[in-house]
């Protein structure tokens, strides 16, 4: 995909047509027969789709419009690094569609594509697709549910001393997760990581380079996030600051104040940029 067109005010950065899908992410959708995946545009002029359909037999693909994209510019953020022009660039256009209708348990495939106009009804360049796998949820109240908890994670390139460890933690997942189910093999029901994603804290670059080491895994299962002090933490009196009584991180955000995470992670249950006492939980079946 093209990268994003690095603007002053973020207000409008994208490259003009560039409707290559990337950084495939699923998601709950609360409960048995559906689930939501969600992706990243460079546009925010696509007209996207997702096709799926079981992995075994020969049903016709069930198709599932995407909803209107949303952002965030360099004005959401509260402080620096985040909103200094240096180091932040327009994220994309984040969207998503909900897969309804699904057997209980059953391995699908999917694929999301650009249906080869814009919204205006201009061709758009660099239209693309790109493809994942899921298991859907079990039937209500089935258990056992086995699934991965892991938190503190960031990339290779982080200067935060656990850096190494990321790639692999995602390495291993990977291999936990095998054929996704495609081949009759259990898999985990969802990944849960419980907050500390990027540790981006402010660096644009950081969050594009998280989510390409996490994406052979969030497009293949449900990946559910929490939010750490890097996502959130700022001090009172900022809009969108999270402080909670229980901790005193002072600005490990970095000024991003959970406003990047919350887009690019939009469908988790409650508010993934909660203010200070929020919970959120998830069904699952």
């Amino acid at each position: 995909a093209a990268a994003p067109v690095a603007g002053g005010d973020g207000s409008s950065g994208w490259a003009a047509g560039a409707c290559a899908p990337r950084h495939l992410r699923l998601a709950s959708a609360g409960g048995a027969g559906a689930a939501v995946v969600a992706w990243t545009a460079d546009s925010a002029e696509c007209d996207f789709e997702v096709a799926y359909a079981p992995v075994s037999g020969q049903a016709a693909p069930s198709v599932s419009r995407a909803s209107a994209p949303i952002t965030y510019g360099i004005s959401d953020l509260c402080g620096g690094p985040a909103n200094d022009p240096t180091h932040f660039a327009p994220p994309g256009a984040f969207y998503s569609a909900r897969l309804g209708g699904l057997a209980d348990g059953t391995a699908y495939g999917y694929t999301v594509r650009c249906i080869d106009s814009t919204s205006d009804g201009v061709a758009a360049s660099g239209c693309a697709s790109a493809s994942g796998s899921l298991v859907a949820p079990p039937a209500p109240g089935a258990f056992p549910v086995d699934f991965l908890a892991f938190m503190d994670m960031g990339e290779p390139d982080d200067a935060e001393a656990h850096a190494p460890g990321a790639g692999l933690v995602a390495k291993g997942v990977e291999a936990v997760l095998g054929g996704g189910g495609a081949n009759g093999d259990a898999v985990p029901a969802y990944a849960l990581h419980v907050g500390d994603l990027s540790y981006a804290r402010g660096y644009a670059g950081v969050w594009e380079r998280w989510m390409d080491l996490i994406e052979p895994i969030s497009s293949r299962v449900p990946y559910m996030v929490g939010v750490g002090n890097h996502e959130c933490n700022w001090p009172n009196g900022t809009a969108g600051a999270f402080r909670p009584p229980w901790s005193d991180y002072g600005v490990d955000s970095g000024g991003e104040c959970c406003v990047p995470a919350a887009a690019r992670f939009a469908h988790m249950p409650g508010s993934a940029a909660g203010a200070a006492g929020d919970w959120a939980r998830a069904g699952w079946g």
